[in-house]
């Protein structure tokens, strides 16, 4: 699977600023947000976006390690994990555009992370773009270190970083 932090060349949505940390809600996945879950995907990821049946699929069969980050009622990023037999999967995390920089996927992150340290889950492991280093940056700040490189893992030939964190 793969997991990214949103490129930094995204437009800005003037005065729409996350200010304060009380402004943005992290909130457990309802069916309701399915729709506009499956919108920022489609806008933030191109050529390996999930379909819209898998996507439903993951939403529906990790309803547990899927949080939604919701400013007043809108729904503007989400991060998805997944267990495994040796773990759990950071499946995939977006921003919307004109939300990113602002520490919305740190946020997310942070918050899957001790949901999946609280429930006993020793290792995380997910996949990044090679050249997305936005997003590598961001999974060493929490503690993610590079495992290997996957060559041409993207349906554009381009090729992973598999990232591994280990809690103690």
């Amino acid at each position: 699977m793969r997991a990214t932090a949103a490129p930094s060349h995204s437009r800005a949505v003037p005065h729409a600023r996350v200010t304060q940390t009380r402004e943005l809600r992290l909130e457990s996945y309802k069916p309701r947000f399915f729709q506009r879950l499956f919108a920022i995907e489609s806008s933030v990821f191109t050529e390996d976006r999930y379909n819209l049946e898998l996507f439903r699929h993951l939403c529906e069969d990790n309803r547990d390690l899927l949080l939604v980050a919701r400013l007043g009622n809108r729904t503007i990023g989400y991060v998805m994990g997944e267990l495994h037999p040796r773990g759990a999967e950071v499946v995939s995390l977006a921003v919307a555009p004109g939300y990113r920089n602002r520490g919305i996927g740190r946020r997310l992150m942070r918050r899957l992370l001790n949901r999946m340290e609280r429930s006993g889950i020793v290792r995380v492991f997910l996949m990044v773009r090679e050249g997305n280093t936005a997003a590598i940056a961001l999974y060493r700040s929490l503690g993610f270190r590079r495992v290997r490189r996957v060559p041409e893992y993207y349906g554009d030939g381009e090729c992973a970083i598999r990232m591994r964190l280990e809690f103690e």
